[in-house]
């Protein structure tokens, strides 16, 4: 076992992991950009393509230095009903920028505030010495960077900052501890800890080096993410005996000048053509101060899938599903999904099937019953009624603007619908961008038809649901399912519906079906 994780060391540990059987599909790359910094770059396709950054600081070469993103002067402090917008929000490539710092990543998780960059961060973050957001009850393990630049990952107390001797001076709090004592212990079992997200964290090794980690994703055939377990074990293999897991997402970012600033990984969100790379304006981020190496060769950038082809889409209003001869798409049970909770699961109690004379078109329609079950009675109802089993392939293939919808009918009050549509197929696999929710609206309980629909090209209309990034990028949409939702209901309440006429019109809404 290795027991030493200095910079020599950490490649000898990354080049045995190139070569073990379980890492065989891996490409390491390294480069010394700073006096003091060592950079690795490592592509793998196994068990999923990822594109990683990582970055080895010996704290105590000459010239390293580190800041966190300073206060805004936030004038109302801590008053009563003061919203804290502590820091102006700004991609973490504008920090250092401006800074002119070497490096950087983005580091505390943060609210969005409507109408202003400013921005309240969640739990602890300190700027060489001056408290920025106070630390939070709930997180409470952070990563600090003492005035001598030495770091530490340490769990603190609300008000510990503000006592004497604390030792905080640049400090950002994380969620997710991921090693302690050299053990991978990062959490599990939410699908924040288990979906494989994006991920920026931080970690120490036996001999006080740095780490700072970029895992790209939710980007099929490029980068698709790591879990938090994920991330434990990758931040083990490479010598960290302490981790920690800052906001990732969107957010994560590492940027470097050498010596112009520029973007090294691949942030997930999307540009106005629909591909990733936008840097988002966070609210906190960690620079680093080096001194440059003259003899350093930049890493080239790990190359990119070219943007998936539009596949055919209708162009003029087209129905989907009629259900007059059979179910069409919609032939999966409602519990079919794992995401589906709350359902009462019996032969009789939550089931579809084809219901003649009581159609919105033609003569058939398709009748859904849904059966609350007791933990519904806490946590409320939530089916994920699958269309083509929830694959893209076994859909009709969409554009990706235009309005998608149906026709429900049902005497039962209670209940919300959205739809949620599969951001496209890539052209040589069948492997998502990850799945959109729409907005909710309220069914109208009045025994009539009502078409419900929504607009593919209104960005308000849609957020992230299953690994989606809130973004509909295209190039081409297909519906995953139906979402139906009730607040906490009582134990075997039923709702029966009706549904008929589910519709796309890449050119205008469906208002024309309703006459």
């Amino acid at each position: 076992m290795v027991k030493l994780f200095g910079t020599s060391s950490l490649w000898l540990v990354l080049v045995a992991l190139l070569y073990a059987p379980a890492a065989a599909h891996a490409a390491v790359h390294q480069s010394h950009p700073f006096v003091g910094v060592t950079l690795y770059q490592i592509v793998r396709d196994h068990p999923r393509p990822q594109v990683i950054n990582l970055a080895d600081i010996d704290p105590d070469a000459p010239g390293i230095r580190f800041l966190v993103t300073p206060s805004n002067g936030d004038p109302n402090g801590d008053a009563p009903g003061d919203p804290n917008l502590e820091t102006t929000r700004e991609t973490t490539l504008q920090f250092i920028t401006d800074q002119h710092a070497q490096l950087g990543i983005n580091g505390s998780f943060f609210t969005f505030v409507k109408h202003t960059l400013n921005t309240n961060n969640i739990s602890l973050v300190m700027s060489d010495g001056h408290r920025v957001s106070r630390a939070s009850a709930h997180r409470g393990w952070i990563i600090n960077l003492g005035a001598d630049g030495r770091p530490q990952i340490r769990h603190v107390e609300p008000g510990e900052a503000a006592q004497p001797g604390s030792g905080l001076y640049n400090a950002i709090a994380g969620v997710g501890l991921l090693v302690q004592h050299g053990k991978n212990v990062a959490p599990t079992g939410t699908s924040f800890d288990d979906v494989h997200h994006p991920r920026t964290a931080v970690g120490i090794t036996a001999r006080g080096h740095l780490l700072l980690v970029t895992v790209d994703g939710r980007q099929p055939g490029f980068s698709e993410g790591m879990s938090l377990r994920e991330l434990g074990k990758f931040f083990v293999a490479h010598g960290a005996v302490e981790a920690l897991n800052l906001d990732g997402g969107g957010s994560t970012t590492m940027a470097i000048a050498d010596p112009e600033p520029r973007i090294i990984n691949f942030p997930s969100d999307p540009w106005s053509n629909g591909e990733p790379g936008r840097p988002r304006k966070v609210g906190v981020s960690l620079a680093v101060f080096a001194k440059a190496n003259p003899n350093y060769v930049p890493l080239p950038q790990p190359r990119r899938p070219g943007a998936p082809k539009a596949q055919p889409a209708p162009d003029q209003l087209t129905i989907l599903d009629d259900f007059e001869s059979n179910a069409g798409h919609f032939a999966s049970s409602p519990a079919a999904s794992d995401s589906t909770h709350g359902l009462y699961v019996d032969p009789d109690a939550s089931i579809t099937h084809l219901e003649r004379a009581t159609a919105q078109t033609g003569e058939w329609s398709q009748k859904i019953t849904l059966t609350a079950d007791d933990s519904s009675k806490t946590h409320g109802l939530f089916v994920r009624y699958l269309s083509g089993h929830g694959q893209p392939n076994q859909n009709a293939m969409l554009g990706n603007s235009g309005w998608v919808g149906f026709f429900l009918k049902t005497r039962d009050p209670g209940l919300t619908v959205r739809i949620a549509m599969d951001d496209g197929v890539s052209s040589d696999s069948n492997h998502a961008r990850g799945l959109e929710q729409s907005t909710a609206r309220k069914v109208i309980a009045d025994g009539q038809w009502h078409l419900y629909q929504w607009n593919l090209d209104d960005k308000h209309e849609w957020s992230k649901f299953g690994g989606g990034n809130g973004a509909l990028q295209g190039p081409n949409t297909t519906i995953d399912s139906i979402l139906f939702q009730a607040k906490p209901v009582k134990s075997r309440q039923r709702f029966t519906l009706y549904l008929d006429t589910v519709a796309y019109n890449p050119n205008g809404e469906l208002n024309a079906l309703t006459k």
